[in-house]
């Protein structure tokens, strides 16, 4: 999670190591500021009907689309196609993504 990764950082020791000779010290890290952009409702990627991927992703061995549920074998309409990728990558497998895909999505 995103939060755990900023508090692993030594944002300290990083201020240090950026300073432009010894001379200078750095007391305390007062502020940050982070820039979060909203993802519309869109997919990311081309799971929808109005922009199919272009045949040569889908026949790509090495790319696993998911646009097609394998247990329904119905073509996905709900957008989630980015969260069930990540689901994927984080979990190693694309069987059983869905559960996942809908947390990622909700978190």
């Amino acid at each position: 999670m995103i939060v755990d990764d900023l508090k692993a950082v030594d944002t300290l020791e990083y201020a240090r190591q950026q300073r432009p000779n010894t001379k200078w010290t750095v007391h305390s890290v007062t502020s940050t500021t982070f820039y979060v952009d909203e993802l519309p409702d869109f997919p990311i990627g081309g799971c929808c009907f109005e922009d199919p991927m272009p045949p040569y992703v889908l026949q790509n061995k090495a790319i696993v689309p998911f646009i097609i549920d394998t247990n329904h074998h119905q073509l996905y309409d709900d957008r989630l196609c980015f969260f069930r990728c990540m689901a994927a990558h984080q979990t190693g497998t694309r069987r059983c993504v869905e559960a996942r895909a809908l947390a990622l999505f909700r978190q």
